[in-house]
């Protein structure tokens, strides 16, 4: 991981006038946040894109991932005023994670963060726990939001490593390093 990325409540780039709806601001934008910051990392000299690990490759958008909305369709939840305010679930994740694993670099150690979201329904619709896809030693998921018919409303703010991911130009060279976190590649044109 590069750095650090918080998600809920305490993600700074959300407003909301309790923590409950700042956590949804950040779950739904979580894709686009996470994406949006490779740009960080981005050196055009060297990469035509970047995008967070677990975003879809296929895609220079900030915003993929599912546009569908969930729907709280038990006439009797008194939580239906967030029926369609919840991204659904997408698995934009599980290209990376062959790719990765295929080169051995898909488990790390640490926990990091994955450009994926997973809606959750419980039991007879009792529980809906909204979170984005995070990476330890095995994929499991962060819970950001959280609507239970007797719980009532939860949410959290979760810190996770970044990992950004780059297409990069045709012709680069290896010209130092062995891939190592000791010695890392280093790229010339």
């Amino acid at each position: 991981s590069v750095s650090q990325v918080t998600l809920g409540y305490g993600d700074t780039t959300v407003s909301g006038a309790n923590n409950f709806e700042k956590a949804k601001e950040s779950y739904n934008n979580a894709i686009k946040k996470l994406n949006s910051l490779a740009g960080i990392y981005l050196n055009t000299n060297l990469a035509l894109s970047a995008r967070c690990v677990g975003s879809s490759p296929s895609s220079t958008q900030t915003t993929e991932g599912s546009t569908s909305t969930e729907t709280i369709n038990d006439p009797g939840s008194q939580y239906r005023q967030y029926s369609g305010q919840f991204k659904s679930t997408d698995s934009q994740y599980s290209l990376d994670q062959t790719a990765l694993t295929d080169l051995g670099i898909w488990k790390i150690g640490t926990e990091f963060w994955l450009a994926s979201r997973v809606y959750v329904s419980g039991m007879s619709i009792v529980c809906r726990g909204c979170v984005v896809r995070a990476k330890g030693d095995g994929t499991f998921s962060k819970s950001i939001a959280e609507i239970d018919e007797y719980d009532g409303l939860s949410s959290d703010s979760v810190n996770a490593g970044y990992r950004p991911i780059f297409k990069l130009k045709a012709g680069l060279k290896i010209v130092a390093g062995n891939g190592t976190a000791t010695a890392p590649y280093v790229l010339s044109i």
